[in-house]
């Protein structure tokens, strides 16, 4: 065996070689996946990296037949179906345009929002059915979606012209760079907390998804700081 066919045979075992097949969802396209480009680059030059962006319950059916290797979106500490790996919290909140007529009242409770236009995701999404069911639990009909949308994090200048209200990310309303602006309007019986981090499957991984998961880990601390 040749001293280069050596070397490539002991960087490929330590993660150093090989193909990275990401999914990542909107929420952390927009949070981290520019940082994540950079580690990558910078601690795995030689591994081919493909990276998919989409709705998290269809990238979760793409991981359970082997097209991608992990999900960079949201994780549930009760997943029996894949290993969860944790990076950072994460608060969905109700938000509007700054000058939302909601703004002007002093207490705006649940029932208040019952007849609002909303923009909202696909029905499948967790946060869309956590919100369902949130109305649901006060005697409420679920929110009157006047849009479904695969990507509000990418939508909120176009959220914020519509005069329509709808349920972000916390993370996101942070990082709006033009007006108008999405304000969170704070409803704390609507307020929903979960956690984002990397999916990958249950059964022996590639050595470039252990060493992923590993400087993801290590990394997370790094990229945003939660409010």
């Amino acid at each position: 065996m040749t001293t280069n066919a050596l070397r490539e045979i002991q960087e490929f075992a330590a993660g150093g070689a090989g193909v990275l097949r990401i999914g990542c969802g909107p929420v952390m396209s927009e949070l981290m996946l520019p940082a994540v480009c950079e580690i990558l680059t910078r601690n795995m030059p030689n591994v081919k990296v493909t990276i998919t962006v989409g709705m998290n319950y269809i990238l979760r059916d793409e991981l359970r037949h082997g097209n991608i290797d992990a999900i960079l979106g949201l994780v549930t500490d009760a997943d029996e179906e894949f290993s969860s790996h944790p990076l950072l919290t994460d608060t969905v909140v109700i938000a509007a345009t700054q000058t939302h007529r909601l703004f002007r009242r002093k207490n705006v409770s649940i029932a208040d929002l019952a007849d609002e236009q909303w923009v909202l995701p696909v029905q499948q999404v967790a946060s869309r059915v956590w919100l369902d069911e949130r109305f649901k639990t006060y005697g409420l009909p679920p929110p009157k979606a006047r849009m479904e949308v695969n990507a509000t994090p990418l939508l909120l200048p176009m959220i914020a012209h519509s005069g329509l209200v709808c349920f972000v990310s916390r993370h996101i309303l942070g990082r709006q760079l033009q007006a108008p602006y999405l304000k969170e309007l704070p409803i704390e019986t609507l307020t929903m907390q979960r956690k984002l981090g990397l999916t990958t499957g249950g059964t022996a991984l590639p050595p470039a998804v252990l060493r992923f998961v590993s400087l993801m880990e290590s990394e997370a601390p790094n990229f945003v700081h939660s409010p």
